[in-house]
């Protein structure tokens, strides 16, 4: 497991994203992920890394296979999303779960280490990551009265295919 780490780490070295892999390798140091799950998101994030690499295609994705099975775009998804957790009576369990970037990480296989939902600060810029690039949405949602940046980065049927995993998490936790 450590050999195919380093390896992919070699072969990955001059691109932006190494910085999550090391974050994957901390985290799997630190006893938080065992070598299973280390090596699942390494293989996820390669995935990821190739599919928007791809030199033939501007993007090797295709629009359909971002959407779900009942064909919501992301944005009509989020918003769903939000009146399940608005009307859910564990509301405050679910909003400090969904604020928390590690949690999210880890559950949501989030590509970066961001929260699916960061409060929004009055005059404040759509958050970035690491690379400088935008996970949000441009225009923050409300969710009971406050204003939240809802992170943007949701796949179903692709390597990530993380929708489905926050559908069931909401399922169960509503």
């Amino acid at each position: 497991m450590i050999i195919f780490v380093k390896k992919t780490i070699k072969l990955l070295s001059n691109m932006t994203l190494i910085s999550d892999l090391k974050k994957l390798i901390d985290l799997f140091d630190n006893q938080m992920l065992n070598e299973d799950q280390v090596e699942l998101l390494i293989k996820q994030k390669v995935s990821t890394i190739n599919t928007y690499t791809s030199s033939n295609i501007e993007h090797s994705y295709d629009r359909g296979s971002i959407l779900n099975m009942n064909k919501l775009s992301n944005k009509q998804w989020m918003h769903k999303l939000i009146d399940a957790i608005s009307s859910s009576p564990n509301f405050d369990f679910i909003m400090e779960k969904l604020t928390n970037s590690s949690f999210c990480e880890y559950n949501f296989r989030s590509i970066v280490n961001m929260p699916v939902f960061e409060k929004y600060i009055e005059g404040s810029e759509c958050p970035v990551d690491e690379g400088n690039y935008r996970r949000y949405y441009s225009k923050p949602f409300f969710i009971k009265g406050i204003r939240y940046w809802a992170y943007s980065q949701w796949y179903s049927g692709t390597g990530l295919n993380n929708r489905p995993l926050m559908d069931k998490w909401i399922e169960k936790n509503k």
